[in-house]
């Protein structure tokens, strides 16, 4: 009996301490880990409070002098454009982790141009992501986005190009026309997120808006856009203007 007592109390002791442990879900390695760790959420803080805003990527990195880097941000220029103005932005891995500021350098909101970038000094290290060409691009390739969708926490999604060049049209108007479709998941919260080649492991585009209740993945900007954006002028921040129904 004392034998029974024992087997059974040592099965129930191991039960417990297995349902104690704590599900660790490990980012993802190769290429993945580094679309991840390039990734970051983007928060506004205003009258000391802060909300979530959008997703950004990390595109450049300079060392400005051992350990200390300044590191170029990119975003979509809505994200910066449609809150209020007075905002400090920030950034963070993930939700609800430490914040970081960031200072925003250049915006543009525009029918046919939707970017902004930031610039932030830190000594933590970072994965880049290079800016591409989307001048060879197939419906087909295949992408990967990392995002920050819902505000939920960050997010990696699979998918594949699914539309060429949309055209202007009764469905479609002048913030809508040029860009293309992406099969991917994403929400509110998804906006600046960059969609990135397998093929050629560079950014192809951002994810800028989708269409309210209808399942057909997310509408990006191509990043043949970010020179134009980066030659041409910069916005005063905030400015009202009316767009689609954007991701953030």
């Amino acid at each position: 009996m004392k034998r029974v007592s024992s087997v059974i109390l040592a099965l129930l002791l191991a039960f417990l301490s297995f349902g104690a442990q704590a599900i660790t879900l490990q980012p993802p390695k190769g290429f993945e880990g580094k679309v991840w760790n390039s990734t970051l959420a983007l928060y506004g803080t205003f009258n000391n409070t802060t909300h979530f805003l959008c997703t950004t990527e990390i595109i450049g990195k300079t060392e400005i002098k051992p350990g200390r880097y300044d590191y170029r941000l990119l975003s979509a220029g809505h994200c910066v454009q449609l809150p209020p103005a007075g905002l400090q932005f920030s950034v963070s891995y993930d939700i609800g982790g430490l914040r970081a500021n960031v200072t925003l350098v250049k915006v543009y909101m525009k029918a046919d141009i939707d970017m902004a970038i930031f610039d932030w000094v830190t000594t933590e290290k970072y994965d880049v992501m290079e800016i591409g060409d989307d001048t060879n691009l197939q419906i087909g390739d295949e992408i990967i986005n990392t995002n920050f969708a819902a505000g939920l926490g960050k997010q990696l999604s699979h998918g594949v190009i699914s539309s060429g060049r949309l055209p202007l049209s009764d469905n479609c108007d002048e913030d809508c026309a040029n860009d293309f479709l992406v099969q991917a998941f994403g929400a509110g919260g998804a906006s600046g997120s960059a969609i990135i080649s397998v093929k050629t492991h560079k950014i192809i585009g951002i994810a800028i808006w989708q269409v309210q209740g209808a399942n057909i993945g997310i509408g990006v900007e191509p990043i043949s856009n970010f020179a134009v954006f980066m030659a041409g002028p910069n916005q005063p921040h905030p400015i009202e203007i009316e767009g689609i129904d954007d991701l953030n």
